[in-house]
């Protein structure tokens, strides 16, 4: 409940502008501010956690001081991982420590004890019901309080600022809607006998599985059976991507085994059937799985999605082999908690994700410019062209290494000292590194789109009596001049510069300049205003930019240049003596 509050807090802080956010991906080398993303990412999992661990202690019949105490650990343990990581490892975190924390939640109270797959059941179904109304109660709150606000703002004439919406819809989603889903969380674990077998929550999931959910997964059944079928008979491999399909298939299977726990004995005989044999459904196509992945990786390499594919592949003949030889036997509590521990075994450590996908690519790459002679004697050789797949090859292996923050390693493999600088630490460096490895000038030539947006003052230091002027905003959108100051200062984007006046002096400054200087800003001010000294005949004036929009153009053989500016906002600082 605490990182539930928090996170309502911290949006609304956000919206207030009181305390801002990072937005950005933390893919850009040497960029290590959180951002919003880690922040709800551990509060969420710190919620999910210490509810898992409550659960726990619950089956445990410890006491409430020992609760507590084993809650705040686990929250701690299951958030802290997102505070030490960006990039890659949050995508990691995001895709095998999540899912596996909110498995845990579904069997973390039955793992003490005496087996019950009936109370798992019940818990499980009432725990989504619980997910649903509380979404629901917060829809009911967003629409509710957005009706009330806008009503006082017609009849009244408040004017209200439009971000009261957005604190409204934050509240509902972070705050109302995780507090109401606790309240119908039941209390009580092995309530099973609480199930009225002929009320509406009982008959409900019945009927979906016997009319929906068993007909459409029989209905895959036939589709991918009939692929294997037309594979072997063409004699060709699977596609790469079956993968992710027969994934499905299998957690359709397991979903329904499940589901149709209470009617192993009640059902429909086809129902029935297939709760006694679906685990036989998989061989097939997790022989189609094997070869589509291993061709998959095979070409492409490890990366964290295939990772995942391979793991869950494990997984899936796990469970083949322990239905086979335990039949009716096999614990749901046994079959959830055991991919829940090996997506979070799979977050962190060298045998992890994230490490084993970067050494495969990095192996990969180190592969590659051997092969086409761009490494030789493990020192990059002199610029060669290459043919367009190997350029988009490198291109590929660099923006991943550079998302997993590794880019560096490759820093063994250059001669100069100046290097460093050169090709690694900029905005650009994976557009310079695949222009140098590859050969293809037009990498370093071609347009590019600018964007920035700063999130801290930049500074200037003025001598003497100054004006400041500011902040103004000009582009396509608001207009490309500007006209203040009782018709004393006018600044006006021209095609190629910028131009302001300032009484009876004037000062210039190329947008070529201005886009340039912050494309290739470095990391240590990647969120700061960026000041430029502007060129004048007399006294001195600069401009602050805020956040800018606009293309970078290469000159043309005539010395033309087409760089423009689309949106510009900024502060002038003009020397008044």
């Amino acid at each position: 409940m605490l990182a539930s509050v928090i996170a309502a807090v911290i949006a609304n802080l956000d919206i207030a502008k009181l305390y801002k956010l990072a937005d950005y991906d933390n893919e850009i080398p040497g960029y290590s501010q959180f951002s919003s993303t880690q922040i709800y990412a551990a509060l969420t999992a710190a919620f999910f956690a210490s509810g898992a661990a409550h659960l726990f202690a619950e089956s445990a019949r410890w006491k409430t001081g020992a609760n507590y105490a084993l809650a705040g650990v686990v929250a701690l343990i299951a958030a802290a991982p997102f505070w030490l990581v960006s990039g890659l490892g949050m995508s990691v975190l995001l895709t095998f420590w999540l899912p596996g924390i909110l498995l845990l939640l579904m069997v973390s109270g039955f793992l003490h004890g005496r087996n019950d797959d009936l109370a798992l059941w019940t818990f499980n179904y009432r725990l989504g019901l619980a997910v649903i109304l509380a979404g629901l109660a917060a829809l009911a709150f967003i629409l509710g309080a957005y009706a009330v606000l806008a009503s006082i703002d017609y009849l009244f004439e408040l004017d209200l600022k439009y971000d009261i919406y957005d604190h409204v819809y934050m509240t509902g989603l972070l705050l109302i809607a995780p507090l109401f889903g606790l309240e119908m969380v039941p209390s009580d674990l092995h309530g099973s006998g609480e199930l009225e077998k002929k009320g509406l929550t009982y008959r409900v999931p019945l009927l979906l599985l016997t009319y929906l959910l068993l007909p459409l997964l029989l209905i895959y059944t036939i589709v991918i059976y009939a692929y294997a079928a037309k594979t072997a008979l063409a004699w060709e491999l699977p596609r790469g991507q079956v993968g992710v399909m027969v994934l499905s298939f299998a957690a359709g299977c397991v979903s329904i085994w499940m589901l149709a726990i209470p009617y192993r004995d009640s059902s429909s005989l086809l129902l029935r059937l297939f709760r006694r044999n679906w685990y036989w459904l998989l061989i097939v196509p997790l022989v189609l799985f094997v070869i589509g992945t291993y061709r998959r990786v095979s070409e492409y390499g490890i990366t964290p999605e295939r990772y995942g594919l391979i793991l869950v592949g494990i997984w899936i003949v796990g469970m083949i082999c322990l239905f086979a030889i335990r039949r009716q036997k096999v614990q749901p509590r046994v079959v959830i908690a055991t991919l829940a521990i090996m997506l979070m075994l799979a977050s962190f450590g060298p045998w992890g994700a994230a490490d084993v996908s970067v050494r495969d690519q990095f192996r990969r790459l180190v592969a590659l410019l051997e092969e086409n002679q761009i490494l030789v004697d493990g020192k990059i050789a002199p610029p060669q062209t290459t043919d367009t797949n190997t350029r988009e090859s490198i291109k590929s292996l660099l923006t991943f290494l550079s998302k997993s923050g590794h880019l560096s390693d490759l820093k063994v493999y250059f001669e100069d000292s100046e290097d460093e600088e050169k090709w690694f630490d900029r905005i650009d460096s994976i557009r310079r590194l695949t222009a140098r490895l590859s050969g293809d000038e037009s990498e370093t030539r071609r347009m590019q789109d600018v964007e920035f947006r700063s999130r801290k003052p930049g500074h200037v230091e003025a001598d003497g009596s100054t004006l400041v002027s500011g902040p103004y905003k000009l582009g396509n959108k608001w207009g490309r001049a500007i006209d203040t100051l009782a018709g004393q200062l006018k600044v006006e984007m021209q095609e190629g510069h910028l131009r302001v006046d300032y009484k009876e002096r004037h000062w210039t400054i190329s947008a070529r300049h201005i886009l340039d200087e912050v494309q290739n800003r470095h990391p240590a001010t990647m969120d700061e205003a960026i000041p430029f000294e502007m060129d004048g005949p007399e006294g001195r004036a600069w401009l602050i930019v805020n956040s800018l929009t606009g293309e970078l153009h290469t000159k043309m053989g005539d010395g033309s240049d087409s760089s423009d500016i689309s949106s510009l906002n900024a502060t002038f600082v003009i020397s008044t003596d």
